[in-house]
């Protein structure tokens, strides 16, 4: 996203820069990591399509002007090693490529990617934070700094929300928890410790270990988790919703392991997210603390329990593309 200054998770206005070139690389790199050689079928020496993608053209005169951006991008503003600067363009047919085959997916789901929708995200993360709402003073700077135009702005935008809305569609579980927070937390994994440091430490823990397995037995015995979570989770941003988490995707990677304003994860959290079952409620003992964790309800999406990079990979492989580059 070259000429874009994002923030995934909330940045503040002088991150905005360095983020975007990150971005950027991301965008314009990934395709190189998960696809093989570019094919080359025979075509028309003249040939006005440079690709097609499921039956689906690619223009060369588009890619001609994704390719100028991206050729300016990478060898001026921010430099990309000089062995793989002759790569360029084919990385910049990739990425369009996957843009296509992205597109595709979702439109089987009835998903779209609309011109509002990249405006108003532009908007929100550069237009009005940067420019104060002044579309004309943002696109005199994508001109006179990268030499392009908003069009390719927001076709760089496009792949990002393309991969958003497809990495959404994994299995999800609707997740309620009360959490406890430990007297002493543990900061060391159990095989490390000694027996005399496990049993000082669940001495010291002991109260809070009884608190929690008092309220699972509550659960257990009929009562409505959500009002037991509001009488007894120490967690005061959850617990006054009941514990409702929301509809949460398993790890598929290395979790990214979330702010205490949504729950006090830590790695066991995922653990369990990943081993219950719809309908299933049980203890566990975090780090920092003990949670109840249950699932009311798990819905499959597209990607099941792969990772985006993962299912990529294999839609690319099986994609009918041919290329006359």
């Amino acid at each position: 996203m070259r000429f874009l200054h994002i923030s995934r998770n909330q940045v503040i206005a002088l991150a905005i820069v360095s983020l975007a070139v990150l971005a950027a690389f991301a965008i314009f790199l990934y395709p190189k990591l998960v696809s093989g050689p570019l094919s080359k079928p025979p075509a028309p020496q003249e040939s006005n399509v440079v690709a097609v993608v499921n039956g689906e053209e690619i223009m060369r005169g588009t890619f001609e002007a994704r390719a100028v951006a991206d050729e300016y991008f990478y060898t001026v503003i921010s430099p990309l090693p000089e062995e793989e600067r002759g790569n360029i363009r084919n990385q910049t047919l990739e990425g369009m490529i996957q843009e296509k085959l992205l597109t595709q997916v979702l439109g089987e789901q009835r998903i779209v990617v609309t011109d509002d929708e990249i405006r108003q995200r532009i908007q929100e993360i550069t237009v009005d934070p940067r420019f104060h709402g002044d579309w004309d003073a943002y696109e005199a700077e994508i001109e006179r700094t990268y030499r392009s135009t908003l069009h390719e702005v927001m076709r760089t935008m496009r792949i990002m929300i393309l991969r958003e809305k497809v990495a959404a569609l994994t299995n999800q579980k609707h997740v309620f928890a009360i959490w406890v927070e430990k007297n002493q937390p543990q900061t060391l994994a159990y095989e490390s410790m000694t027996p005399e440091q496990r049993a000082e430490l669940e001495d010291l823990n002991r109260t809070k270990r009884e608190k929690i397995e008092a309220a699972l037995q509550r659960i257990q015995a009929g009562e409505d988790f959500a009002a037991v979570a509001r009488e007894v989770s120490e967690h005061p941003p959850t617990a006054q919703n009941g514990g409702d988490l929301g509809m949460l995707a398993p790890p598929t990677d290395t979790p990214f392991l979330a702010p205490d304003d949504f729950f006090p994860m830590d790695f066991n959290f995922y653990q369990a997210l990943g081993e219950l079952k719809s309908g299933e409620t049980k203890l566990y003992e975090g780090f920092g603390g003990y949670f109840i964790m249950r699932i009311t309800e798990s819905t499959e999406g597209l990607l099941g329990e792969q990772s985006f990079d993962d299912w990529y990979k294999n839609l690319r492989a099986q994609a009918e593309v041919d290329i006359f580059l």
